[in-house]
């Protein structure tokens, strides 16, 4: 009997060794690693669920780790202005790879960031980013991009079904 207690007891013992060897998904922690691609999100003052430009890019990073692409996701809600290149920092500086922001109002903030994180993709949503043209490269954002989207034009999808139910008011759409 005794020798069945030992023999389960090493069972156990190995199996947890075993476990503990293998793999495991990254973490944040693991963002300064080469081999682990992180994408953190900058919301602008509000929630990623506000049905509006922060929850769809919080969507969209969150596709980036399903598809395969991003190891680790993570946002960070902004619930003051001030905040904003405080929380841009806090993801350059764990290691991430790409950072969203998200709202017109974090674009200086994230010019500023691409300089200051030479190494770090920006992606900003809902923000013209470009700069001037100088000799002078120390303030270049090679490293920003901006998404905008048409806001003046109606979507054509919108403007067919206006077409065909006979309305020409914008007021019902």
């Amino acid at each position: 009997m005794k020798k069945l207690y030992f023999v389960m007891a090493l069972v156990i013992v190995a199996s947890m060794v075993l476990t503990a060897c293998g793999a495991s998904a990254p973490t944040e922690a693991d963002c300064s690693k080469a081999e682990v691609f992180c994408v953190g999100l900058v919301s602008d003052v509000g929630k990623v669920n506000d049905k509006n430009f922060n929850q769809s890019a919080w969507e969209g990073v969150q596709k980036s780790k399903t598809d395969g692409v991003a190891d680790v996701v993570q946002f960070i809600e902004t619930s003051d202005a001030k905040d904003y290149a405080k929380n841009i920092g806090t993801f350059a500086d764990a290691g991430y790879d790409v950072i969203v922001t998200v709202g017109f109002g974090l674009g200086e903030a994230t010019i500023a960031a691409g300089v200051t994180y030479p190494n770090v993709k920006f992606i900003g949503v809902d923000q013209f980013q470009a700069w001037e043209y100088t000799p002078e490269t120390t303030d270049d954002s090679a490293n920003v991009t901006g998404l905008n989207f048409p806001e003046d034009q109606e979507p054509q999808a919108r403007r067919r079904l206006r077409y065909r139910c006979g309305s020409s008011s914008m007021a019902l759409w």
